[in-house]
């Protein structure tokens, strides 16, 4: 164990730029998709409720992705792994949430 480099799970210069672009990016869309679905102004059905739902969770997973994104201490390349399967879990209940909205139209 002794000759086993210790900068070598440390993970390249851009990923955490990388990263952190991609996050805001896809809050972004969240965002500006919850904007101009407040404006719409009929009557809330169930399918919107479960939207509303999926989206709010999705936002906040990729909140929590952005702040370990942004926390210093994180330098190895699992730990920006598990930063990706957040990304990729918001991205995914944000695309429902689009789906189910899509999928249950007034």
């Amino acid at each position: 164990m002794a000759d086993q480099n210790p900068d070598e799970d440390t993970a390249p210069v851009g990923m955490r730029p990388a990263s952190v672009a991609s996050i805001s990016i896809f809050m972004a869309f969240g965002l500006a998709f919850a904007r101009f679905w407040a404006f719409d102004t009929s009557p809330w059905q169930a399918g919107d409720s479960i939207a509303g739902v999926l989206l709010t969770t999705g936002i906040c997973v990729l909140l929590v992705a952005l702040w370990r994104g942004l926390d210093p201490t994180v330098t190895s390349v699992g730990q920006f792994k598990k930063i990706r399967s957040l990304v990729f879990s918001g991205f995914i209940l944000l695309m429902l949430s689009v789906g189910v909205a899509l999928a249950f139209p007034h």
